[in-house]
């Protein structure tokens, strides 16, 4: 074994002890530790050691949540932080706590993490908590659009869950234009092995679109649109042009991203009687958008590799 670098304390083979959880909370040495690595040799120790804190604070010897509430979690250095976001990570499946509580909890931790691609680790953590237990889901869908921020933001994930598209559906009719968001992608999420619902997915999503929508209800929707209708069989082509005028007909930033995306990424996007469409919006892209212009090359090379090279030297022989 090699002799330990001068100045590093050696690394620990075993997890702490409940005894040592339990200590270090008391005494407000937790995030610390755990920011450290509690001086583990192996990763899969630390997510034990998360998943042993979750179940000590299902047993109310320690409160894990709390930290996150009292500000603690917000005051860990920087480069420890997503450490700390780790552990929450594993620990958060484990835990018996009210749902609104939860949500509060994951929220405030999402929107510590800031514009890090990390920040949205704490979600899909809370997807494995909701599954654990569908009732929490359900408070959520209920609970939705009563005026709490915290749980419309987090409708989608209930939905996902639930993963019943007509209750999904329900949310297009609404006034609020984050749950019409949450409807469209907890839809381009959900597996719908009838066809015909499908269907009737992706035509509510393009009536709601033609009554009005910003540019970012129409983004979110024409993605939903061309994910919903990749899933096979495919649905019919007239159906789902349809549904994509009204997101396309503004050309705005988002929507024409969300094209060149779906040309990379959708199914539905690349057959022959949906991607000349997508194509021909494209055509009011700004070439200063790079993100959007790297993203439409990876969507010419992809209609490229499945044969369409007409809709592909059209459209280069135009914009």
């Amino acid at each position: 074994m090699p002799p330990t670098p001068r100045g590093r304390p050696p690394r620990d083979t075993a997890p702490p002890t409940d005894e040592q959880l339990i200590a270090w909370f008391d005494s407000g040495e937790l995030l610390d530790r755990i920011g450290r690595h509690f001086d583990l040799a192996d990763s899969e120790l630390f997510r034990a050691a998360a998943r042993q804190a979750g179940a000590l604070t299902t047993a109310g010897r320690i409160d894990l949540l709390s930290l996150i509430e009292s500000g603690a979690v917000a005051a860990v250095e920087r480069h420890a932080f997503f450490t700390v976001v780790q552990f929450y990570v594993q620990a958060i499946p484990t835990l018996d706590e009210p749902v609104f509580r939860m949500l509060a909890a994951v929220d405030t931790l999402v929107k510590l993490g800031g514009a890090d691609g990390a920040a949205n680790w704490p979600n899909d953590a809370l997807v494995e908590w909701l599954r654990s237990d569908p009732s929490r889901a359900d408070a959520i869908i209920s609970g939705a659009g009563a005026g709490d921020a915290v749980v419309d933001a987090h409708l989608t994930f209930a939905l996902q869950v639930v993963g019943d598209p007509a209750r999904a559906r329900g949310f297009i009719a609404s006034v609020e234009p984050m749950l019409k968001a949450s409807a469209f992608t907890a839809l381009s999420r959900m597996p719908d092995a009838d066809a015909a619902s499908r269907a009737t997915s992706i035509e509510t999503i393009g009536s709601a679109l033609a009554e009005g929508a910003d540019e970012r209800l129409s983004a979110n929707g024409l993605a939903a649109i061309l994910a919903i209708a990749s899933q096979e069989p495919f649905a019919d082509g007239d159906l789902v042009l349809a549904a994509l005028a009204a997101p396309l007909a503004a050309r705005g930033g988002g929507t024409l991203f969300g094209a060149a995306a779906a040309l990379w990424t959708d199914k539905a996007a690349a057959r022959p009687e949906i991607a000349p469409v997508l194509l021909e919006a494209l055509l009011d892209l700004n070439p200063e958008h790079k993100g959007t212009t790297d993203t439409l090359d990876l969507g010419l090379k992809k209609l490229l590799d499945n044969g369409h090279n007409e809709s592909v030297l059209q459209f280069l022989a135009t914009c």
